[in-house]
């Protein structure tokens, strides 16, 4: 059993710097017939804990591949302690069948936000992005840290989704596995075992909107369609954190909000577009 830590890619922004600092990386010999990921949480609080688990399938000459994205930008995890690189690099090399590598990520000091986990197992040396050189199906797990419960909609703080029914982080009406909600539909609640109705994504951000003090008489108000204090204007994550950078007296709370919350506060105000508002500063 080996014990190493990632260490810091210089070329990561700040907030990303210490997006997957894995403490450990320790490998364990096992036997499954298929590749797996799986997580003992996928909703962390800061200085929380979750153990990832990927077995290698029953293949020869194949390489690993660990990646995660910020940004749109595809980052890889490199093995040995090397940290993340835009580089298409595996994560392990000649990985044999039956083993399974175990990360414990700590979510202490990451930025808030929504972090994808995607693995991967190619032919020894042959291009990644090439569907026809995978071995097995991609394999992704969805992590939220650091935000509201009411965006990683995990109400009982046992570390995953409400009705997220397979454990792997996304929500089970996210068909298209981007992190947010496809529907108002009815899904299946893990918690309860009934059906539930899950929240769209404009419908998060207007309880956002209220749980971040932004409806108080003194800001906003609790109807955006008035346009007190030029709230439309926060119809973008950009706009929203310009203004907090402006005015931290009242809004220097939203600095610490994911780009995923401040993203569906701004989906819901632009519901209010053309209620006659105007752009001037």
């Amino acid at each position: 059993m080996t014990n190493q830590k990632m260490q810091k890619h210089p070329a990561m922004k700040t907030t990303f710097r210490t997006l997957l600092i894995f403490i450990c990386i320790q490998m364990i010999a096992v036997t499954r017939a298929y590749g797996f990921v799986s997580a003992s949480r996928t909703v962390l609080n800061f200085a929380e804990t979750s153990q990832v688990n990927i077995t290698i399938p029953q293949i020869d000459n194949a390489d690993l591949y660990l990646a995660t994205e910020f940004n749109g930008k595809l980052w890889f995890i490199q093995g040995e302690g090397l940290g993340l690189t835009l580089n298409a690099l595996p994560f392990r090399s000649k990985v044999q069948a039956g083993t399974t590598y175990t990360l414990l990520l700590n979510a202490q000091s990451i930025f808030p936000g929504r972090y994808p986990l995607y693995a991967l197992v190619v032919k020894t040396g042959e291009d990644v992005f090439r569907k026809e050189h995978w071995l097995d199906d991609l394999q992704r797990i969805n992590f939220f840290i650091g935000v509201s419960d009411l965006v990683s909609n995990d109400s009982n703080g046992d570390g995953f989704p409400d009705d997220d029914l397979n454990r792997d982080g996304f929500s089970d009406a996210d068909l298209d596995f981007d992190g947010k909600v496809d529907t108002c539909a009815a899904v299946p609640d893990n918690n309860a075992n009934q059906s539930k109705t899950t929240h769209c994504h404009q419908v998060l951000g207007a309880k956002l909107y209220q749980r971040f003090s932004c409806a108080s008489g003194s800001c906003h108000g609790n109807n955006p369609a008035a346009n007190s204090n030029g709230v439309l204007r926060g119809q973008t994550v950009a706009e929203i954190r310009l203004a907090s950078k402006r005015n931290p007296e009242d809004m220097g709370n939203l600095n610490l909000k994911s780009d995923y919350e401040l993203q569906a506060i701004a989906e819901y105000l632009t519901t209010y577009a053309g209620s006659g508002f105007t752009w001037d500063w």
